[in-house]
């Protein structure tokens, strides 16, 4: 059962939920009875425009209830809220996340399911620390410029595919040269236009040391909830309102890290052994 079967039978179909930005393929749809609201940044219309063509099933397009570009324009509380391969676009993590806050209750969840960098494009990528998350809500990012080029000039595939299994042997491809990642950072400085891109890289175990670190230093007042972690290119992981003990933070985040460290060594040795096959 994959995660998002995971989430549809962890919600009752009587709980009103937001689902962020579900495009072609919502975990949660209206059309099997959930109570959802759709939040998206372009109409129905748009979204079938978009993806006429492409390998998708456009009829599962669900008309968009708030259409806005960010969730500040979204208004009330929900029961849940959903958002898959999304936290990872945002320029500003703890923004999203506070918002996400405003947005529930203390019964409510927030149901992620997130990319797991060592088995998608950005495996070659730094792991985001806690820091980097930390700057980028302190200066008000809105838009993306250093990760359009972290993306470009380290994106790559394996066995020709984007995303992988843990047990791929075939060599990493670097997918784009440096002069593709010149251009696309050169129009970038010389636009206010959002060009959209993974701004963010976890590990499972990175996510969750991340998020501990953040409630625990009190910029955010959700915790974890559940996680979980297979084999597959993806993770899932729900929080709730919440604050993080200070007693026990301390002895909590050394296991954490200790863990987070523990996966980010292994997968480091098994690069040294890959082959890498850069372009020019």
């Amino acid at each position: 059962m994959g995660y998002r079967d995971t989430i549809r039978n962890a919600i009752q179909k009587d709980k009103v939920c937001l689902e962020i930005g579900p495009s072609y393929n919502p975990i949660v749809p209206k059309a099997d009875g959930y109570k959802t609201v759709v939040f998206d940044h372009l109409t129905k219309e748009q979204l079938r425009e978009k993806y006429k063509g492409h390998s998708a099933n456009i009829n599962l397009i669900e008309d968009v209830d708030i259409l806005g570009s960010t969730l500040a324009d979204v208004h009330g509380t929900f029961d849940c809220i959903v958002g898959a391969h999304l936290i990872e676009h945002t320029p500003d993590m703890i923004g999203f996340l506070k918002d996400c806050s405003r947005l529930m209750h203390d019964g409510s969840s927030l149901y992620l399911i997130v990319p797991d960098k060592r088995h998608v494009f950005d495996a070659l990528r730094p792991l985001t620390s806690t820091g980097n998350v930390i700057d980028a809500h302190l200066l008000g990012r809105t838009r993306h410029v250093g990760a359009l080029f972290d993306t470009k000039i380290n994106a790559s595939s394996r066995g020709k595919r984007n995303l992988w299994g843990p047990r791929e042997e075939a060599p990493i491809d670097h997918i784009h040269n440096f002069a593709e990642a010149k251009k696309l950072v050169s129009n970038a400085l010389n636009s206010t236009k959002y060009v959209d891109t993974h701004a963010w890289c976890f590990t499972p175990e990175s996510f969750r040391l991340i998020m501990f670190d953040l409630g625990a230093l009190g910029l955010i007042d959700l915790v974890e909830e559940r996680f979980h972690t297979n084999n597959g290119s993806e993770f899932y992981f729900v929080m709730r309102k919440g604050k993080i003990d200070e007693q026990v933070a301390s002895q909590e985040r050394a296991a954490l890290a200790i863990e987070a460290l523990e996966v980010e060594r292994a997968f480091n040795r098994s690069l040294a052994t890959t082959q890498i096959n850069f372009r020019q």
